[in-house]
This record gives structure tokens, C-alpha cells and sequence, in this order.
């Protein structure tokens, strides 16, 4: 980072910089969302594009589908 960067980044951090009288309100974003970066290794990746790939689905829908029905399956389970 540049000392002009951290200089910037410093400022936007600090409260009293803030313009607190002339804020603007937002409607909440309707359907929030998280991404999460997951590592594989090379040859995990591999396995899990060929199940996506079979499922006829791209590999983040594969992942976030599997996992939610894995938590599906965890509350049944209990």
C-alpha cells in the first residue's frame, strides 16, 4: 500500500472524519449473501467439476447445494 493509501485508508477509518449530519438511509438489501472462498487441491477440484459436471450443474451450485443438504440431513438426525 502507498503512503497516499494508507494515509486514505486511515482517515476513512477515523470517526471524526465521518459526515455524520447529512447521512443517507437505505432500504435493507432484500436477499443478502455471502461468498465464501473454499480451497481443494487438484485433484479434489477435479473430483468434485466431474460430480458438478454430472449433476449438470456449475461447481459453486454443486457445492452450495450439497452442503445444504447435508445440513438438511444433520437436522433430521437430531
Amino acid at each position: 500500500m502507498t503512503p497516499e493509501e494508507e494515509r486514505e485508508l486511515r482517515e476513512l477509518q477515523d470517526p471524526d472524519t465521518w459526515d455524520w449530519d447529512t447521512g443517507e438511509l437505505h432500504p435493507p438489501v432484500p436477499n443478502p449473501r455471502a461468498v465464501v472462498a473454499v480451497e481443494f487441491a487438484s485433484d479434489e477440484f477435479q473430483r468434485v467439476g466431474i460430480a458438478a459436471h454430472q449433476a449438470g450443474v456449475r461447481v459453486t451450485q454443486f457445492i452450495h447445494d450439497l452442503v445444504l443438504a447435508h445440513l438438511s440431513a444433520q437436522a433430521r438426525d437430531r
